[in-house]
């Protein structure tokens, strides 16, 4: 009965709406959640609730695509996030919060893609953590904090090179961090494949990465780049970038 109620609710609140000028359109969705549209699906503004009728994001929306400030709520009424977007993707300075209502953290984009500085914050304000992007891609320039400000280390990349013994044309190439982790990805970059894909992954087992280059692959530089990428306790992608010479 209260759900009879409720639609009946909102189909006099669009009538109300569509006599004072204004088109509304309201569809609900099988988990209880709704979408209120007023305008269109090309040009208009999409707000979305949860099952209990609390407002869960606003979308502006321009040639069907999402355009402006996308806002999304947490269900005690405070913001989540703050994203503007540009035909549809990501662009300018996304905002994040905790539900609390103090700021959790922000992130540049450019053209959907993070370009420039990730910042996390605790409830207090203090930076929890920073490092910056470039087309997605982070510099390997990982920063985390305490809340007191001091600044908490980084694992270490550990790589060793070593010829094998069958042949001095081969290079045996292992990998592993300091302290100990053992869910990573590594990375080589030498020979390169093609310019669309510089990387070779490569497998880690236990914790150790290794990886061959025969002599024939090797050009004059000899230098081959070793990338691993783990998880830190805060959850933030940490890059790892270290360079090895071949003799």
């Amino acid at each position: 009965m209260k759900q009879v109620a409720k639609v009946l609710l909102f189909v006099a609140f669009g009538a109300l709406l569509s006599f004072c000028g204004r088109d509304i359109k309201v569809k609900y969705l099988p988990d209880g959640s709704k979408e209120l549209l007023e305008g269109t699906v090309i040009d208009g503004i999409k707000r979305v609730y949860g099952p209990e009728d609390n407002l869960t994001m606003v979308i502006p929306l321009k040639d069907s695509l999402p355009n402006g400030l996308v806002i999304s709520y947490y269900s005690n009424g405070k913001v989540k996030e703050i994203t503007k977007a540009v035909n549809g993707v990501k662009d300018s300075t996304s905002v994040s919060y905790y539900i609390t209502g103090e700021k959790s953290g922000e992130v540049n984009y450019f053209m959907g893609k993070k370009d420039g500085a990730e910042k996390q914050f605790y409830p207090s304000g203090k930076l929890k953590s920073i490092q910056t992007f470039k087309m997605n891609m982070s510099n390997g320039d990982l920063k985390e904090y305490t809340e007191q400000g001091e600044i908490i280390p980084t694992a270490q990349l550990v790589v060793t090179v070593a010829n094998k013994l069958s042949t001095q044309g081969e290079f045996i190439i292992t990998a592993k961090l300091n302290p100990e982790n053992k869910q990573f990805r590594l990375y080589r970059k030498y020979p390169i494949i093609s310019e669309t894909q510089p990387y070779t992954k490569v497998m880690v087992k236990d914790g150790v990465g290794v990886t061959e280059i025969f002599g024939t692959q090797l050009e004059e530089s000899r230098k081959v780049e070793i990338v691993a990428i783990y998880k830190t306790p805060f959850g933030n992608s940490c890059k790892l970038i270290k360079y090895v010479m071949l003799r």
